[in-house]
């Protein structure tokens, strides 16, 4: 059995991320490349130990109040896919990934998320783990594999201005049984231009 263990002033990997958007027949796709550097500590889970990529698709469409999305993608490390589930490992090997779900429009401009996601490996992955004294390493077979997981994803976005969005998230892992909630602001130095009101 392993009971968890707290590191202060330990870095993670550093992530760097490039996105595109493009439209099309009132579908709109956003692709996201990520790559991890490998500046955190594998010794207590913080880290892959080498450099990691990720590539997600993701399309939705709006229909008024509601809009669903779908997304995909594969890489190499599960540290760059849904960084809003906080796990207690760093899965190294090919992995692909899946969601699906919808935004609600709300009043007040507010926006309601909820998606569920599953990450799948592809072949035998290694594990850094926060669990336990030190580092603890456990490859195994695909259908048995620690780094699968699955759950779900939901998020309250609140706009206080034209510059500053604060959001809350929860997440479940169906797999892991974790729960994990928490909140962020948003700061914008350039807001975005109010859309032209409609006369009546």
């Amino acid at each position: 059995m392993y009971a968890y263990t707290t590191k202060n002033n330990v870095f993670g990997d550093t992530s760097l991320s490039f996105h595109g958007d493009a439209s099309a027949l009132t579908v709109d796709y956003n692709g996201t490349v990520s790559l991890g550097l490998p500046s955190g500590n594998t010794d207590y889970g913080l880290g892959a130990g080498q450099v990691t990529y990720n590539i997600n698709n993701h399309f939705e469409r709006n229909f008024d109040l509601f809009t669903p999305n779908i997304e995909f993608g594969f890489g190499d490390t599960s540290a760059l896919v849904n960084q809003r589930v906080l796990k207690s490992y760093v899965a190294v090997g090919p992995m692909a990934h899946f969601q699906a779900g919808t935004a609600v429009n709300l009043p007040l401009r507010m926006s309601f998320e909820a998606d569920a996601y599953e990450e799948l490996p592809l072949d035998k992955n290694l594990v850094y783990s926060t669990t336990g004294s030190g580092k603890k390493q456990v490859t195994t077979a695909t259908n048995k594999d620690p780094a699968e997981d699955n759950g779900f994803i939901t998020s309250l976005d609140v706009p206080l201005s034209r510059h500053v969005t604060m959001s809350w998230f929860y997440s479940r892992s169906l797999r892991d049984h974790d729960d994990v909630g928490g909140f962020s602001f948003t700061f914008l130095l350039k807001a975005p231009p109010q859309p032209p009101e409609i006369p009546f």
